[in-house]
């Protein structure tokens, strides 16, 4: 080791002994005060500079996100947010859902969407639908993982949220991914994400809440792209109170308990339309009935003092009868979920809602005792079984372009739901009801003057196009759907069913062509419908005879037939004409 030669400096040391004079002179808490405030520099420069590196290695080079919210004057619409319709060319690949629910007396909910799509041309304004709901955030747009600096603008009368960039450029043609986050109202009656309340057997309220969201509402529940022909796949996760149960379209697949809160993941469903994506949330006490020996498996849940005295058997019968047929005469069967749930609820207001894999009803309709109901009421309750069953493939599967041919699959599985009772139930003979139930009265009640046609033109906007769908269109179109397979033939009718549902699997359909191909070796298909389809009333035919020179000679002329003169028709065309 080297030996120290430095001369010490005698000037540093007396300055070094000076100020430690000074120092013992201060008082002792002005030192302990300076060495503290020392020690807290030191520790503070310490920690920022161990910090510091770290936090940049989570940094991502994004466009600088600033978003604007506005609610546009309805007066002042411009552009695609004036049209009911969207405009957008675009392909909605998967909604991932998730709503988090602490106890059944919560009023509201909250929630998350991640919607992943394709945009297929370049467009201004990117417009979904979101309604009514009592939080929406704003929401968070990436383009392949580059997120956005968005102009958020709300445009009410169509319920749109309309986004543009900040640069008004055009959105290019690539994948997007929306987030959003929102707060929803369970306490509309029967729409939307709904509380339905109900007494068990011990006069005890209970609560549990179900989804309806034909037509338009499931833009109540989560921001969409609410049109039926925009179909996705969905991922729901549900965490709600450990004493309830968690249904949805498709199975469970995982599920956790965390916080006394049961977190429950479902699979992936295929591809279906918004207003068919379903969920619910029940007490862990609500009954239970299931068919094991079937696949799908079918369960109804009902209140657990119907399921207990076998009131429930009727439905559970009915599905389990016509799952197998259908996908037998439709030689189909990846229309059907791996499970088939059928609620009951007590005070839905309509009679049901046809979900994919979980079917809604109101609990009158699908309840059977024997002990006092009539054979009539036990054909009427399992029609409409039958009837929400055959939905799977006519609704779901295959699914209208539009709201205003949504009566197609209504009174086609209103026909072909006869069928199925036509081995196990033959004495009911339900495909000769339809004479006496629909073709006779309606016919009747298509000859008075305030009747309308199956489809009415002028009617555009969604409530319009339902307000049609009564029951004069319901047995107009079943006695057509019937007059269509005596034309054809009942194979022939049946194989163009089955290439129907083939040819737009899990997609939207054009009826015009399965007309032109059902009635393709006769006439015009769309032709022949139109004249059933867009006509109202029916003609009274005079024919005359007449022989001049030796010659006959037949004039015919049409009138509308009217039940009775005592009818007001001043406000009839009296020059209407049928083809």
């Amino acid at each position: 080791m080297a030996k120290n030669n430095s001369i010490p400096n005698t000037e540093l040391d007396e300055s070094s002994n000076g100020r430690c004079s000074s120092l013992r002179r201060l008082p002792k808490s002005w030192i302990i005060c300076g060495i503290i405030f020392y020690c807290a520099s030191l520790l503070t420069v310490g920690l920022l500079a161990g910090l510091l590196p770290r936090r940049t290695q989570y940094i991502t080079i994004i466009e600088t996100q600033t978003s604007t919210t506005t609610t546009q004057d309805p007066t002042e619409c411009i552009e695609d947010e004036c049209n009911s319709r969207l405009l957008s060319d675009l392909n909605v690949n998967n909604y991932e859902l998730e709503y988090v629910y602490h106890d059944l007396k919560q009023t509201t909910m909250e929630g998350q969407v991640t919607i992943d799509f394709n945009l297929r041309k370049p467009i201004k304004q990117l417009i979904y639908h979101a309604k009514e709901m009592i939080q929406l955030e704003e929401p968070v747009l990436f383009e392949n993982g580059m997120q956005h600096s968005i102009l958020i603008k709300k445009y009410l009368p169509h319920d749109y949220i309309s986004l543009r960039l900040l640069n008004n450029s055009l959105f290019p043609m690539n994948r997007y991914t929306l987030i959003q986050k929102f707060v929803i109202n369970l306490n509309n009656p029967s729409i939307g994400f709904y509380q339905s309340f109900f007494k068990d057997k011990n006069q005890a309220n209970g609560t549990l809440l179900a989804t309806k969201f034909r037509a338009t509402e499931a833009r109540r529940v989560f921001p969409c792209f609410d049109e039926p022909h925009l179909k996705a796949q969905f991922n729901i996760h549900i965490i709600h109170p450990q004493n309830t149960i968690a249904l949805a379209n498709f199975p469970i697949i995982n599920q956790t308990i965390e916080n006394n809160l049961r977190h429950t993941t479902f699979a992936e469903t295929f591809r279906m339309s918004t207003y068919v994506v379903s969920w619910s949330i029940l007490p862990d006490t609500y009954g239970k009935f299931s068919d094991n020996d079937n696949s799908p498996m079918v369960t109804i849940w009902a209140r657990p003092e119907l399921t207990e005295k076998n009131h429930t058997t009727l439905a559970l019968d009915i599905a389990s009868n016509a799952i197998p047929f259908y996908k037998n005469y439709f030689n189909v069967t990846e229309a059907i979920p791996p499970k088939k749930d059928i609620l009951a609820i007590y005070d839905m207001a309509t009679t049901a809602m046809e979900s994919s894999g979980l079917i809604s009803f109101r609990e009158e309709r699908i309840v059977y005792d024997e002990k006092i109901a009539t054979t009539l009421q036990k054909q009427q309750f399992a029609d409409i079984v039958a009837h929400e069953i055959g939905h799977s493939w006519f609704g779901n599967y295959v699914t209208c372009k539009w709201w205003n041919d949504l009566w197609f699959s209504e009174v086609m599985v209103s026909w072909l739901c006869r069928k199925t009772f036509a081995e196990k139930y033959s004495d009911w003979n339900m495909e000769l009801q339809i004479l006496t139930d629909d073709t006779i009265p309606i016919m009747w009640n298509d000859a008075k003057p305030y009747t309308h046609p199956i489809i009415v033109e002028n009617a555009v906007s969604v409530p319009q196009i339902l307000s049609y769908l009564d029951g004069l269109t319901y047995s107009k179109g079943i006695s057509l759907m019937r007059m269509l397979e005596k034309i054809v033939g009942a194979e022939n009718f049946r194989h163009n069913l089955q290439e129907y549902l083939k040819l737009n699997a899990f997609n939207v359909a054009d009826l015009n062509l399965f007309y032109d191909t059902l009635l393709s070796n006769r006439t015009n298909g769309k032709e022949f419908m139109k004249s059933w389809l867009n006509e109202m009333n029916y003609p009274l035919v005079n024919i005359d005879l007449n022989i001049e020179n030796n010659s006959t000679k037949l004039t015919f002329t049409q009138s509308r037939f009217i039940l009775s003169d005592i009818f007001n028709i001043s406000h009839l065309n009296k020059d209407y004409r049928w083809k």
